[in-house]
């Protein structure tokens, strides 16, 4: 696909973006991997890619994804994912997710790990009651590990 990078927002500028993205999905197992080039002004160009490898069984899915972004052949921003969830009994899911984020590869000190748990409870059809704490560790120096409790409701209808 050939586009004007903007997203949502119209053109801004005379520059172009390439994507390509592939999918397959043998089995129980989803695999997408994905790359754009976008070229930016004052020789700013960008270049992504990206991969997600999951898998959808009866009682448990989950996955990995990981990208890389090259800006301008200099710096990398990189992340990874690290996603499941199981059943563990009939109204009770259990689910986690781990992510690493690094906004720029020459700094030691500005990566981010968050880690994400908690139960999916649904005590009726369609009403689940989501008990869940996230986590995120910096890499900076003097900077506490932020913990954040949570209650999500999610109602289907």
């Amino acid at each position: 696909m050939l586009a004007n990078g903007s997203g949502q927002q119209s053109e801004s500028d005379h520059y172009k973006k390439i994507y390509g993205l592939l999918h397959f999905e043998p089995g129980t197992l989803n695999v997408t991997t994905y790359v754009d080039w976008e070229k930016r002004p004052d020789n700013r160009d960008r270049t992504t890619f990206a991969t997600f490898i999951g898998l959808k069984k009866k009682n448990f899915h989950g996955g990995l994804e990981g990208f890389v972004q090259w800006r301008n052949h200099t710096a990398q921003v990189r992340g990874l994912s690290l996603f499941g969830a199981g059943q563990f009994s009939e109204k009770i899911k259990v689910f986690v997710r781990s992510d690493f984020f690094d906004p720029d590869d020459k700094s030691d000190d500005d990566g981010e790990y968050c880690f994400l748990g908690g139960l999916d409870i649904e005590p009726v059809k369609d009403i689940h009651i989501m008990p869940n704490v996230i986590a995120t560790n910096f890499q900076a120096p003097d900077v506490d590990i932020e913990m954040i409790p949570r209650l999500t409701l999610y109602v289907k209808f």
